[in-house]
């Protein structure tokens, strides 16, 4: 069994792909927990609330 900390390591390492292959971050640019949520995505604010009232 893979541990926790490899899994995330991984997990990160697939992150940064996928937005480097989208042009979201640079080649050289290091993904972890602290640099992912900092990430500004492309359609950030295209979202809309939710407007149904049993959705919180």
């Amino acid at each position: 069994m893979l541990s926790e900390d490899f899994q995330h390591g991984r997990t990160l390492a697939a992150v940064a792909y996928i937005l480097n292959l989208n042009g979201i971050v640079g080649h050289d640019g290091v993904m972890d927990a602290a640099s992912l949520p900092k990430v500004k995505m492309p359609n950030r604010d295209g979202f809309v609330a939710d407007p149904r009232p049993d959705v919180k």
